[in-house]
């Protein structure tokens, strides 16, 4: 039973870190159009994330692999085809150039970069325990 309640916490919570995720995208990155500030927010998301589940005492295993599931949801599938990728970039940079966006396909990476860094910071904050000498 135990087993299924930590696989049904994962699901849950990578759930909801990916609607997060892509809510704060749409919200902060395309409508308001301030990338820097949905950066910052993937950060603080990262970080949030590791410190409510400590203090819900949700195990470490239960909240890496939800923030991992999400981070995964949000990568950019990869083409294949060198021609296509080329296409594909070209396209997704006339519409963030149409939203006022420079370098938007880098600062969405950088985001969840961001994200990943906050929660290893949230982890090495909240999941390790340090030892004095």
């Amino acid at each position: 039973m135990h087993v299924v309640l930590s696989i049904l916490g994962v699901a849950v919570l990578g759930f909801a870190l990916n609607v997060l995720i892509r809510q704060s995208y749409n919200v902060l990155f395309v409508l308001v159009a301030r990338p820097v500030t949905w950066i910052i927010c993937m950060l603080v998301l990262g970080l949030a994330n590791f410190a409510l589940g400590k203090c819900f005492g949700l195990r470490f295993s239960v909240v890496w692999w939800g923030a991992f599931l999400a981070l995964l949801a949000n990568i950019p599938t990869a083409i294949q085809r060198a021609d296509e990728r080329k296409e594909i970039a070209e396209l997704e940079d006339q519409v963030y150039s149409e939203w006022g966006i420079t370098s938007g396909r880098l600062k969405y990476r950088l985001g969840l970069a961001a994200f990943a860094v906050g929660s290893l910071i949230g982890w090495l904050v909240m999941y390790t325990e340090l030892v004095a000498p």
